[in-house]
């Protein structure tokens, strides 16, 4: 894929229990174009985006993402506690800045 692309179209698929092929026959493209993008050899354009997010009931941004769209380094920890080493956090992009906010088990 582009630098700077990740793609999650064939975990999602996948999970869905859905073929290459038959997602291929359902958006209207190749099988051969659905292993390309999952294996980042093709960025699809956004009609084809749109119809592979609407075929497996998800969105386009859970399918594909940049790399600026994931944190690098460290985030702002927003909480009066400090953050206890391995415990779950959510993390959010606040402007320019990702803030990370503890998540409780219990709800």
């Amino acid at each position: 894929m582009k630098r700077g692309m990740r793609t999650r179209l064939a975990e999602i698929r996948k999970s869905k229990g859905v073929s290459a092929a038959d997602l291929a026959q359902r958006v209207g493209v190749k099988r051969q174009t659905i292993y390309a993008i999952e294996a980042g050899d093709y960025v699809p354009n956004t009609d084809v985006a749109l119809m592979l997010a609407r075929e497996l009931k998800t969105t386009v941004e859970e399918l594909f993402s940049t790399d600026e769209q994931t944190p690098s380094g460290s985030t702002e920890h927003l909480s009066a506690a400090e953050p206890v080493k391995g415990q779950p956090v959510r993390i959010s992009k606040v402007g320019p800045h990702w803030v990370s906010v503890p998540v409780s088990a219990v709800p």
